[in-house]
């Protein structure tokens, strides 16, 4: 029963529970087989002009260019100088796998190690260019790795690699669509919220790793078509966390709010999805010994590329224009995936974060499921999988904008972690930080370790936020602007604190106001903030400067900008990385069980 409570939190939505005793009410500071595959997008080269592969670059498929071969080059040797018995007999060739579940063997991944650490061969491999210093991928004139797209690396001379924890992966075998073996196992006509659907139940390859060797497994989704609209849309992959199953209604609410073709999917051992999943035990989550590629999250993320290959295939999908939104440990993976996959354009985090092992040493509730796990947060082993596996590591590889929203007392991925994991992003970025939101007890009634039931409020900023981005992004809809990202300060006014909310552009409808915390990020009392002039605010507390100052509070601007139709009511919601104090740790809510 432990083991499922805690799944249950850390990897699902929050639910609302019932109370037996008055509610609490928040603060306020007043004051098949796959077709041929088509010509799409990817036929262009993948970065242009991003910092990751070189201006006009394309990676090239097919047969060999030989033109610049001159007539001296020996192309095949005379029979007559070679000698039989020095001829070594050719390998046997590995057979593809049938059947999803039969082992293929894997040249392991020490090899794959080797390559990446010999820089001797990557300078051998690197185009001559005559060029002797980089610092721009225009330099460097040459194909991209071939096993890892779009990535290049530019110090002293060009060279090619993928950069860890990239080099986990085959990027171009997760871009293969002649091995999914997918199929179509339902298609039926559904109505919700007065919507009209196709819905498709999909099977379809991926693999995980075990005992270094790779292996087939069948991964399970559904897949959601609005119909009405064009009649190509954009494709969007939904990952669920752990007891967080795929559903039909998932994929449709999703595809209904963003006129978006969605397909949800169950992770690795998790509902019809085939593997080994960590509802037999947790170890799976941290698993890093003697293959890094054997953890549930890498696992996870391979498949989630998979599914956006086959998604990618439909005829009404946009091909140029796929996101992908995770929540919880499907959050997670959602980083993961728009780490290593280059196809992605657009990606909402919802509810997680990076820096796991550091928030379980701070008091985060991931120390009982590393416990659970027969590890320990000082673990030689949760280093490895944090440089691996940990979203932080794949913060800074991001391919698409990121939008990150989290509660802001959440046990699991306390503030310090998203507050890191944020500022690591180098992409186009957003956060959202819920006031009053966690893993379990906002979102009851009970009213248990000064909380209240703020689910309302909570869902519809997760879900108007994850509309918002993918309209904006995947669809430039106008109904949908981006603000820039807000600001707060705080300045001494007589005897207390004024505080300032800003917004550069794009937010001068929005209301404002400051979430302020005197104990640690316990509690966020709200302070309202007027307006002051285009994009600005302001608004003065009550609470004594001298004793409540930058050494002691937390806090954050927060703004709500009316987006979609005028009739809709959708708020996209907005806020500036908290100020801290130094060495700020947060109180963290006492997990009961």
């Amino acid at each position: 029963m432990a083991l499922a409570l805690a799944l249950a939190t850390a990897c699902s939505s929050p639910s609302a529970g019932g109370s037996d005793g008055d509610a609490a009410t928040p603060l306020d500071w007043a004051v098949e087989e796959p077709p041929d595959p088509a010509p799409d997008a990817l036929d262009e080269p993948p970065h242009p002009g991003d910092g990751r592969t070189p201006e006009g670059v394309v990676d090239v498929q097919g047969e060999a260019d030989l033109s610049d071969l001159s007539p001296e080059t020996p192309i095949v040797a005379d029979a007559t100088d070679i000698d039989a018995d020095e001829l070594a007999p050719l390998p046997e060739a590995t057979p593809e796998p049938d059947e999803v579940g039969e082992p293929i063997p894997d040249p392991g991944f020490e090899a794959d190690a080797d390559f990446e650490a010999d820089a001797d061969f990557e300078a051998d491999m690197a185009p001559e260019t005559g060029v002797t210093s980089c610092s721009a991928p225009s330099d460097c004139e040459g194909l991209p790795h071939p096993s890892c797209p779009g990535w290049w690396t530019c110090e002293t001379s060009c060279a090619w690699a993928c950069p860890p924890p990239l080099d986990l992966y085959d990027l171009a075998d997760l871009e293969d669509d002649q091995q999914l073996l997918a199929e179509v196992l339902s298609e039926t006509e559904q109505t919700r919220d007065g919507q009209n659907f196709r819905v498709r139940e999909v099977r379809f390859r991926a693999f995980e790793w075990s005992s270094g060797a790779k292996v087939p497994i069948a991964i399970h989704g559904f897949l959601a078509h609005p119909q009405v609209g064009a009649p190509v849309k954009p494709g969007v992959l939904l990952l669920k966390g752990v007891d967080d199953l795929a559903s039909p209604d998932d994929a449709m609410a999703l595809a209904g709010q963003t006129d978006a073709i969605v397909l949800v999917l169950d992770g690795p051992g998790m509902g019809g999805s085939l593997g080994t999943g960590p509802t037999t035990g947790l170890s799976i989550l941290f698993a890093t010994e003697p293959d890094p590629r054997a953890t549930w999250f890498v696992a996870y993320a391979v498949a989630a590329s998979r599914g956006l290959t086959w998604l990618k295939s439909q005829p009404a999908v946009q091909p140029a224009r796929l996101g992908v939104v995770g929540r919880r440990l499907g959050g997670v993976v959602a980083m993961l995936v728009n780490g290593i996959d280059r196809r992605v354009k657009a990606a909402v985090v919802l509810e997680a974060a990076g820096g796991i092992p550091v928030a379980a040493r701070q008091g985060g509730w991931f120390a009982s499921m590393l416990s659970s796990a027969g590890l320990g947060p000082y673990s030689a082993a949760v280093d490895v999988w944090a440089s691996r596996a940990d979203p932080l590591a794949y913060a800074p590889l991001q391919r698409s904008p990121v939008m990150l929203v989290v509660g802001a007392q959440d046990e699991y991925f306390p503030l310090p972690s998203v507050q890191a994991t944020y500022a690591a992003l180098t992409v186009e970025k957003r956060l959202a930080l819920i006031a009053d939101w966690d893993a379990l007890y906002f979102a009851s009634a009970a009213g248990q370790q000064n909380s209240y039931d703020n689910t309302t409020r909570a869902e519809a900023i997760l879900r108007d936020d994850t509309t918002a981005w993918l309209r904006h992004h995947l669809a430039s809809d106008p109904a949908y602007p981006l603000p820039s990202e807000p600001l707060v300060a705080r300045e001494v006014e007589g005897l207390v604190s004024r505080f300032h909310a800003t917004s550069a552009s794009g937010a001068d409808t929005a209301e404002a106001r400051v979430l302020i915390s005197s104990d640690a990020a316990y509690t966020f009392p709200a302070l309202a903030l007027q307006p002051t002039g285009p994009g600005s605010w302001s608004g003065l507390s009550n609470l004594v400067a001298s004793v409540y100052d930058d050494a002691v509070l937390v806090y954050f601007s927060e703004i709500g900008v009316p987006v979609g139709p005028a009739s809709g009511g959708q708020k996209l919601v907005l806020t500036s990385l908290a100020h801290a104090p130094a060495s700020f740790v947060p109180v963290i809510r006492t997990k009961p069980w």
